[in-house]
């Protein structure tokens, strides 16, 4: 019996769903398609379109072209929303297979907002502060290189303007990070003065923000002992160019974005010649530099969470130099003197680099960030020169009534030297990093990890010979050549390093407002060279109390471990030495900076005392 009311009751649902289908299929669905555009007809991607009575909705293509089935024979409210403009409401009534369609046009909403004003507290915080990029404009320079920006910053000091070599708070110019878009950035490795380097690896018009760190810095960044330059390059959101021109050389950028802005784009061209600026030198000659170098940043969001970037660069670097005789008056009016230099040969290097990373940004929800990095760096570099140079130290005839009054009188001595090099360097350095972030209500974790592969292969050819009144130096059997330097090695090898972080920053607010903020995390780095592991603490604490004054105390500490990369290992002749430790240093830093007006402007003082312990320093020639 339950069994046939169970049956009676399954075929009376499938008639009436049977009825409701036949029934449905014999009506044609009503349609409301068009365009929704901006004032000025500009196309509106991913606008909201929807019917309010019911649940139909849509969005606009990226063209501003939507499509949407409606009921026939219905009073409905269309209604098109779009961030920033005001909401579109109108009433239809299709009737049964009508095809409506509306060109829609939004207005801007314009809403007065008070005065808002942002102040960044990150920086403040940590040791880094941040550093407008647009002061390289009014900053003079002779080499025109971006890292000029930082000597105006506590600590850090150069010696020679031509180059973007800088040392921060007693370290030297290798001791220092620089990352671009989060992508560590190699130099060459024979370079020895300011005169064969090019230019820096950043380009000025492709900079967007700027951080600067001379110490006790975070462990998210990487293993060099002084401090760390973070920049982040464009992602530009219109057409762009420029055009820089002067005696020294000139700089061409352009820029643009795609309309829906998924696609950017950011090249940079840069030639310079320090020709006029090194004929100054005492050393007399024809010095014929030129560096070349192209940079490119391209951007692509592959959907809203997912982003692909490109950056490359090539750098082409070329010194000549030929010296050229020189006659120096010197001495007294007693003891004129007169010191002559014949040179012959020239000295030719060149530096040629070649650099390409890809990264992938992720977000897959909100609070996570993840990104991947692949980077590939390669160096070509040669130091080639023979110059032969020969001296003669003469007297001077200082009595005026003779005839051959300023000619030499007599010769107190005669030297020469010949310098001879052939040195090659290739280098290949590959990395590939994978770095996250997690942002929760109890703080923020940020951890990363890389592996890379090195590879170098260095001949290193060079020898001296001094002479002084015709004898070698040192001296030698007569029939024997002694030289007083001479080194010759090959060098090969292949080595692998990873190292990593875990990070965690933690705010606090006390209950008397006072704010509070810990940052504390440990790097880790191994090389398969020597086989040695290094870990590195580092905390940063900061407390701004609640007083009516803007105040705010930090102070910082960690290990900062330096692993050493070719330049430390090789020695003076060319000997490698695979035992070597890495150098290290232990950071102390207690520091304050006061907010206030004055003049109705905005004015920042900034105190810091700061302390360096060094271990196992590592000496070389630049």
């Amino acid at each position: 019996m339950v069994s046939l009311r169970k049956s009676k009751t399954i075929l009376l649902c499938l008639f009436i769903g049977f009825s409701f289908f036949a029934k449905t299929q014999t009506i044609n669905p009503s349609v409301i398609k068009g365009k929704v555009t901006d004032d000025k007809q500009n196309p509106l991607p991913h606008a909201n379109v929807g019917i309010l009575e019911f649940l139909l909705g849509n969005i606009t293509d990226d063209e501003g072209f939507f499509k949407i089935e409606v009921p026939p024979d219905t009073t409905l409210t269309l209604v098109v929303r779009y961030v920033g403009y005001l909401p579109f409401k109108s009433k239809v009534k299709l009737h049964e297979g009508e095809v409506k369609e509306l060109n829609i046009s939004l207005t801007p909403s314009v809403e007065m907002l008070n005065v808002v004003e942002v102040v960044e507290e990150e920086s403040r915080n940590l040791s880094i502060i941040k550093i407008n990029p647009k002061y390289i404009e009014a900053l003079p320079s002779a080499s025109g290189n971006f890292e000029s920006i930082l000597f105006s910053q506590p600590g850090v000091v150069s010696n020679n303007e031509m180059s973007s070599q800088y040392s921060v708070r007693g370290g030297n110019f290798d001791e220092n990070l620089i990352y671009v878009n989060d992508i560590q950035i190699y130099r060459p490795i024979l370079i020895r003065s300011g005169k064969q380097e090019g230019l820096s690896f950043i380009n000025s018009d492709m900079v967007e923000d700027v951080k600067f760190s001379a110490g006790g810095f975070e462990a998210k960044y990487g293993d060099k002992m002084a401090s760390v330059l973070d920049v982040k390059y464009k992602e530009p959101e219109k057409f762009g160019a420029g055009l820089q021109m002067s005696l020294l050389g000139a700089n061409v950028f352009f820029q643009d974005a795609s309309e829906n802005h998924r696609f950017t784009q950011i090249h940079g061209v840069r030639y310079k010649t320090n020709k006029y600026l090194l004929n100054s030198l005492d050393v007399q000659g024809n010095y014929t530099p030129k560096f070349f170098d192209y940079q490119t940043y391209l951007t692509y969001d592959l959907s809203d969470n997912l982003e692909i970037g490109l950056l490359g660069n090539i750098a082409v670097n070329q010194y000549r130099f030929v010296p050229e005789n020189q006659e120096t008056i010197l001495g007294t009016v007693q003891i004129p003197l007169k010191f002559t230099v014949f040179f012959e040969g020239q000295e030719i290097d060149a530096f040629n680099s070649y650099f390409g990373a890809v990264n992938l940004n992720y977000t897959p929800r909100p609070n996570i960030k993840l990104k991947f990095i692949t980077s590939n760096f390669y160096t070509r570099e040669k130091e080639t020169y023979d110059i032969e140079g020969a001296y003669r130290l003469d007297v001077l005839q200082n009595d005026i009534s003779k005839d051959n009054f300023g000619d030499v009188a007599f010769n107190l001595g005669v030297g020469g030297y010949i310098s001879h090099a052939r040195n090659f360097l290739d280098a290949w350095v590959s990395n590939f990093t994978h770095s996250g972030l997690r942002t929760g209500s109890k703080g923020t974790w940020l951890w990363g990890l890389s592996a890379q592969r090195e590879e170098i292969y260095d001949v290193y050819k060079q020898w001296e010979y001094l002479d002084s009144a015709g004898y070698s130096l040192p001296r030698n059997p007569p029939d024997q050549i002694v030289l007083s330097e001479y080194y010759n090695k090959e060098n090969h090898i292949v080595s692998y390093r990873n190292y990593g972080y875990v990070q965690y920053n933690r705010f606090f607010s006390l209950k008397d407002t006072s704010e509070i903020s810990l940052n504390m995390g440990v790097r880790y780095n191994y090389w398969t060279l020597n086989n040695r592991v290094n870990v590195s603490p580092r905390i940063n604490f900061s407390y701004k109390p609640n007083w009516k004054r803007d105040f705010l105390f930090r102070a910082a500490t960690g290990f900062y471990h330096q692993p050493p990369f070719y330049r430390e290992f090789r020695d003076f002749q060319g000997n490698l030495n695979f035992n070597i430790k890495s150098q290290y240093a232990i950071h102390y830093i207690i520091g304050s900076d006061y907010n206030f007006k004055l003049w109705n402007r905005p004015f920042k003082l900034v105190n810091e005392v700061y302390f360096k312990q060094f271990f196992n320093l590592i000496p070389y020639e630049i």
